[in-house]
């Protein structure tokens, strides 16, 4: 399955995005955030389930540290086609998110 790492959304954001989840369930469309209990969140990396739970965990905490809370606006709506398929907001890009991606991916090089 692979580890993820990334940044939880605030309360107002999460509840805003758990109502997109309940409206995109009570039409057939996907419930698997729902189903598998996920909170919402922004992954900034996806990395292989043989990789050293402990080295991501550490580099995680590295750059979290150096981190404060980020205003994160999401320009639109997608889907990863598979099966079952993934729904999902896409964020603008900032420099600064750019920053955290790098600082990690640095972090777990």
């Amino acid at each position: 399955m692979g580890y993820a790492i990334t940044l939880r959304l605030d309360a107002a954001a999460a509840a805003t995005v758990e109502a997109m989840w309940q409206a995109l369930a009570s039409k057939g469309v996907s419930d698997e955030a729902i189903r598998l209990r996920y909170k919402p969140h922004l992954t900034l990396a996806v990395i292989a389930d043989s990789a050293d739970p402990e080295r991501l965990l550490a580099a995680a905490r590295q750059c979290a540290a150096k981190w404060s809370d980020q205003p994160t606006t999401f320009a639109s709506l997608g889907c990863f086609p598979a099966a079952p398929s993934t729904v999902f907001l896409a964020p603008i890009v900032t420099s600064d998110l750019l920053e955290r991606h790098v600082a990690l991916l640095n972090a777990l090089a």
